[in-house]
């Protein structure tokens, strides 16, 4: 019994002694990084954690995505019943959100059309689409309500607050004079056409020397609650979906075509499902599930407040999942 009681004690100060080298690893590599890193990434079995201002909101951009797509499916299920994911939703030219990808650039003006919701969920996923986004929560009834249900399961740190459109309008207005390749892509033939006359009246203007997402109100979420949307819905805990709809979450999670450099980059033998969000300036995230093996990670990593260029972002969230990612599992190593 005695050697027993040693065995544990000696195993849990290697994992302490262990977590606390990882957590300087981390701290080291964003030693000199321009802008504000949030870091939630755990091991779903052990509950080892690494983390950096996993407590600050950060805007979700379009991370929010995976939290309504869990939200839909929810919706689905045989206790809710309110949708279907069979469900014909109609679309006009009036619900497309501008630059939002294959849904508009198949889309003719004056044309309707619809949309079954487990194909809005297929595009909002994997394509990132924004039209599809917004028709899915204003078939949940708005941001509003989905807030509103956040509240009720006792969620305090994911904050909807608008639907993309208007978010994205509220970004281009905020980021119109920050940097001249920001200018270039307000200016470009897909920007919205608000967009380009903001970039000309703004750009009489002295540039601000940088841009700060602090104040943010709406789309917001702490690196740690979303990391642990991500752990209920992958351990199937309520309020998530079935273990049928967590499997197709996961599916369409995996399949996903943006980020490609970010948590993916430098983890080729591992199976990542994950969902990017990007925003203006400065924005780059990236949260997901990382399994190799027998090892699993799951992880938020969001950045704002940067003056960086996105490459060198997503090179920085591309560092930290390889980092956190073998720290977690250290012992599964040895």
């Amino acid at each position: 019994m005695k050697k027993l009681l040693l065995c544990m004690f000696f195993t849990q100060f290697l994992t302490t002694f262990a977590m606390e080298q990882a957590q300087k690893d981390l701290e080291a590599l964003l030693q000199d990084f321009n802008g504000k890193v949030g870091v939630c990434a755990i091991n779903p079995y052990s509950n080892d954690e690494i983390v950096c201002n996993a407590d600050e909101f950060f805007p979700m951009a379009s991370t929010r995505k995976v939290v309504l797509a869990g939200y839909i499916l929810m919706k689905t299920t045989e206790r809710e019943g309110t949708l279907s994911l069979n469900q014909e939703v109609p679309l006009t030219y009036k619900d497309l959100v501008a630059r939002t990808g294959i849904i508009k650039d198949a889309f003719q003006k004056e044309e309707q059309r619809s949309y079954t919701i487990q194909e809005l969920l297929e595009v909002m996923m994997i394509h990132s689409d924004n039209t599809a986004s917004d028709l899915l929560i204003r078939l949940a009834g708005g941001y509003e309500a989905i807030d509103e249900d956040m509240k009720k399961h006792d969620i305090q740190t994911i904050c909807f607050g608008t639907d993309i459109k208007s978010w994205l309008k509220a970004h281009v207005i905020k980021t119109a004079r920050f940097g001249e390749t920001q200018n270039k892509v307000l200016k470009s033939k897909d920007a919205p056409w608000y967009a380009k006359g903001i970039a000309t009246i703004l750009s009489w203007f002295p540039e601000p020397d940088s841009i700060s997402f602090d104040d943010e109100t709406t789309n917001i979420a702490t690196p740690r609650t979303l990391t642990m949307f991500l752990k209920n819905t992958y351990n199937t805990f309520e309020p998530n979906p079935a273990k049928e709809h967590r499997d197709l979450l996961l599916s369409l999670m995996k399949r996903c075509e943006t980020g490609k450099d970010r948590m993916p980059k430098y983890l080729p033998d591992a199976t990542v499902y994950h969902k990017t969000g990007s925003g203006a300036m400065s924005i780059c995230n990236d949260i997901g599930i990382i399994e190799e093996d027998s090892k699993t990670t799951i992880a938020s990593i969001l950045i704002k407040n940067s003056t960086q260029p996105m490459p060198q972002l997503e090179e920085t969230i591309a560092q930290i999942a390889l980092q956190v990612h073998h720290s977690l599992h250290q012992k599964t190593k040895e």
